[in-house]
């Protein structure tokens, strides 16, 4: 009898996750808009340390609770939806702006601005791909949730808590929040952990996508081996070449206590910008195969791989790859 019990759990598929994991989230998230504010109001640099060392965490919190029930459509989820995201994005960017006309620093409050409205588009999108997760097949919906959702997310935190503790050890350390010394340690930790976001984001969208869509879209291990790549895989591998060389730099730069050096923020900023670069040509790709799949009638859900190759989706190389070993 508990074998039988066993058995039908194994075979329960998931549609959505618990409220509580939505209350941890908005808890989570909600943690950077107050540490803006604060530190807005009383400019003390402890607040801003905090501010800084939460925002990957927060960040990662607030993408995963997008996800968690993406076949919860009605109305009042949808405005739960939209007030969660003022409350993040519009609230840690105001908090930042107020911060910044006290400083009379401009170029962050322009920053602040274009910021929100990038913010509001990569939100736009977050909800076109929490509705393609939502028409998943069932089976396939339920393995998004329980292994890219919850398990993938909950695996980029471990690295995210590390990178910031290096950051809380170095000020520790000093005894000082303000002496400069932890200006390298903090800005190598801030953009590993902000690579790390952005890779397992890459990894948790494209598995939004039916599976048919998910092999064309596919990194064949063949082709690798033969460098037989499409150009924008040619194109993403480069990139990703320089963002694993700058994530090594910034392994470097953990740690080191000194004045500040510009060069760590530079390249560290450089191989970021390159990593989000790969995460918009996968978004482009998947978006033009599905369209095209869409246009010829192709059985979106299929499951079978009549070809029998093998292949990993671009968001996976973070798991097949020394690039991943790197972040």
């Amino acid at each position: 009898a508990e074998e039988l019990v066993e058995e039908i759990r194994a075979e329960e598929l998931v549609e959505e996750c618990s409220s509580v994991f939505d209350v941890l989230a908005l808890i989570l998230s909600s943690i950077q808009p107050m540490m803006y504010f604060c530190y807005a109001a009383t400019m003390e640099d402890k607040y801003w340390l905090i501010t800084t060392v939460i925002y990957p965490l927060s960040i990662t919190a607030y993408i995963l609770s997008l996800f968690l029930k993406p076949t919860k459509k009605d109305t009042w989820y949808v405005r739960f939806l939209y007030a969660h995201f003022i409350s993040y994005a519009g609230g840690a960017e105001l908090g930042a702006l107020i911060a910044n006309i006290k400083i009379s620093y401009y170029w962050g409050c322009f920053f602040c601005v274009f910021r929100v409205f990038l913010f509001y588009h990569a939100f736009k999108l977050g909800l076109k791909l929490r509705d393609a997760a939502g028409k998943l097949s069932p089976h396939d919906l339920s393995e998004f949730l329980c292994k890219m959702v919850l398990q993938k997310g909950s695996a980029a935190v471990g690295p995210i808590l590390f990178f910031s503790f290096e950051t809380i050890s170095c000020f520790i350390s000093q005894k000082s929040l303000d002496n400069g010394q932890c200006a390298n340690t903090s800005s190598a930790a801030l953009l590993l952990s902000i690579n790390l976001v952005i890779l397992t984001t890459m990894s948790i969208a494209g598995k939004t996508v039916p599976r048919s869509v998910q092999r064309v879209a596919a990194w064949e291990f063949s082709a690798i081996a033969t460098l037989k790549l499409f150009w924008w895989q040619k194109l993403q591998g480069a990139l990703l070449m320089i963002g694993a060389s700058s994530s090594l730099f910034l392994l470097g730069a953990l740690g080191v206590e000194g004045d500040e050096q510009v060069v760590v923020w530079n390249i560290g900023w450089a191989g970021t910008i390159c990593i989000g670069f790969v995460f918009l040509i996968n978004m482009i790709m998947l978006v033009r195969v599905e369209k095209e799949h869409l246009e010829r009638g192709v059985d979106m859900n299929e499951n079978e791989d009549k070809r029998n190759v093998r292949s990993m989706s671009t968001g996976e190389m973070q798991d097949n790859m020394l690039f991943a070993a790197v972040i």
